[in-house]
């Protein structure tokens, strides 16, 4: 619902948007971007902002850049429907578990962290960001945090997802342009609970102040010389530490 209705502001505003258009290439001249081509047309631009997710990477080799960004597998599963009135919940965490729940209003649903990180290669996401339920490596980690719920409101899993996100080296999202290529910028690993505070961030850098020192720790060149497999290994030891406490 959020989604939609920032898209229809968006369309009101003038923006347009092209659904089902594979960006397949991100040209560039003398260091600069100057048109990208997606489906069958190229587009000039004189700014491009790469916010695509789990497919950061992929997307920004085109451009010849880096992104220290690593998909990985999350469980999160839903509980039957409800079959009488319930009252709202709370969103709940168990910080000290890494596991968390919510109220879908139908029915509930958990996920936890606290197993071991899962890497997925991008090469593998072409449809979408599901992927197959791994088993006994998630099934564990999910009976475990169904044990948290209270005795009399615990339930048996309806619905298993396999959702993949993306982590960073220090757990903070990429926003900001990219040294390496004048006019190409970066929004990833931006989670919702702060998408506005980074559409903030990246507009002051983008049309007020492109070395505000406020957002340099989330630079996207911040990781610049050190080697990918170590920030890919850092990446994934915090897995872990999503509801780090300290």
């Amino acid at each position: 619902m959020i989604t939609a209705a920032l898209g229809e502001r968006a369309s009101a505003a003038g923006v347009r948007f092209v659904p089902d258009a594979r960006v397949t290439a991100i040209e560039t001249d003398g260091g600069r971007v100057r048109s990208v081509r997606a489906g069958d047309r190229e587009w000039a631009a004189d700014d491009v902002v790469l916010a695509c997710g789990i497919w950061g990477p992929a997307v920004a080799a085109l451009a010849g850049v880096g992104l220290p960004l690593v998909p990985v597998g999350h469980p999160y599963v839903h509980g039957p429907r409800h079959t009488a009135p319930h009252p709202p919940s709370p969103f709940v965490r168990w910080p000290e578990h890494h596991v968390y729940a919510r109220d879908h209003g139908d029915r509930d649903g958990l996920g936890t962290y606290d197993h071991q990180p899962l890497p997925v290669e991008i090469s593998g996401l072409t449809e979408g960001a599901d992927r197959p339920w791994p088993g006994d490596l998630f099934d564990r980690a999910i009976a475990a945090g169904l044990r948290l719920l209270p005795e009399g409101e615990r339930w048996r899993p309806a619905q298993r997802l396999n959702g993949v996100f993306a982590m960073t080296p220090d757990n903070l999202p990429l926003i900001g342009p990219h040294a390496e290529v004048s006019g190409l910028w970066s929004a990833e690993a931006v989670w919702v609970t702060h998408a506005a505070g980074a559409a903030a961030a990246l507009d002051t850098l983008m049309f007020d102040d492109p070395t505000a020192p406020a957002y340099a720790a989330l630079a996207p060149d911040r990781f610049g010389g050190q080697p990918e497999d170590a920030l890919r290994r850092r990446a994934l030891s915090l897995y872990r530490d999503i509801y780090a406490t300290a």
